[in-house]
C-alpha cells in the first residue's frame, strides 16, 4: 500500500512539483468518493505538506484533486495602496499575508528587516505583490511544506533522516536533472542534495513507488 495519503485517505498516484520561487502544488488520485474540500493534509512517507484544494472532481470511487501550499489566499485581488516614511519590509509581507488569509514562516530570513523608505503596491493578485515585495529586499519567496509563506535567501542546507538512503535511478547532466528513490518528501528547492544545488522538485507516486 502507499504511504501517501490525503487526510487519511491513500492515495493511488500522483505528484508534487515544488519550485525555487513560488508555491508548490500537488496532483493527486485518491481512493475515496468524499468530496474533499478547504484545508488538507498530504503526508509523504511521514513527511507532513499542509494545503488547500484548488480544484477537484469525482469519478466513481475516486476523487482527483489539485493542491496547493497554504491556503491558496495568493491568488486573492489586493487594492492599490501607497505607505509614507521608513515601513519595515516584515510589517509590509505579514500585512499583506493577513489580509488574504495566509502566515508568514517564522524561520523567514533576516533580509525582511530591511526598512524601506517608502512602498506602494497595485492592484492586483497577492502573490505579484508578495513578489514585488520580495525583490524590493533582494529575496525570494515560495511556500515551505508547512503551508506557511518563506521569505529570504537560500542557505543550501539539507541534513536528512539519520535512516534515510536515496537510491539514484537516472541521472542527465546535460539537464541538470537526476531521480531518485527516496523514501518520504524531505527534499525541497533551496537546498543541496547529492552535490547538487536544488532548484526544483517533483515527486511521483507512480506503481506504488516513490520517485523524486
Amino acid at each position: 500500500m502507499s504511504d501517501w495519503t490525503l487526510n487519511g485517505h491513500p492515495i493511488l498516484s500522483g505528484e508534487i512539483t515544488a519550485p525555487l520561487t513560488g508555491r508548490w502544488v500537488a496532483d493527486l488520485a485518491v481512493d475515496t468518493s468524499e468530496a474533499l474540500s478547504g484545508a488538507v493534509v498530504l503526508l509523504v512517507g511521514g513527511v507532513r505538506w499542509a494545503g488547500t484544494i484548488y480544484r477537484r472532481g469525482v469519478t466513481q470511487d475516486t476523487t482527483t484533486v489539485r493542491v496547493v501550499g497554504g491556503t491558496g489566499g495568493l491568488d486573492r485581488p489586493v487594492t492599490a495602496r501607497s505607505w509614507q516614511g521608513l515601513q519595515p519590509a516584515r510589517g509590509l509581507v505579514q500585512e499583506l499575508l493577513s489580509e488574504v488569509g495566509e502566515a508568514l514562516y517564522d524561520g523567514s530570513g533576516a533580509e525582511l528587516d530591511t526598512n524601506l523608505a517608502r512602498w506602494s503596491r497595485l492592484d492586483g493578485p497577492a502573490h505579484q505583490a508578495l513578489a514585488d515585495l520580495a525583490r524590493a529586499v533582494g529575496a525570494r519567496w515560495r511556500l515551505t511544506i508547512d503551508g506557511t509563506v518563506w521569505v529570504g535567501t537560500e542557505t543550501w542546507e539539507l541534513v536528512l533522516p539519520e535512516d534515510t538512503r536515496a537510491e539514484l535511478l537516472s541521472d542527465d547532466p546535460r539537464r541538470g536533472t537526476a531521480s531518485y528513490s527516496l523514501p518520504g518528501a524531505w527534499v525541497v528547492p533551496g537546498q543541496t542534495f547529492e552535490g547538487r544545488r536544488v532548484g526544483a522538485v517533483r515527486y511521483e507516486l507512480a506503481d506504488r513507488r516513490d520517485r523524486l
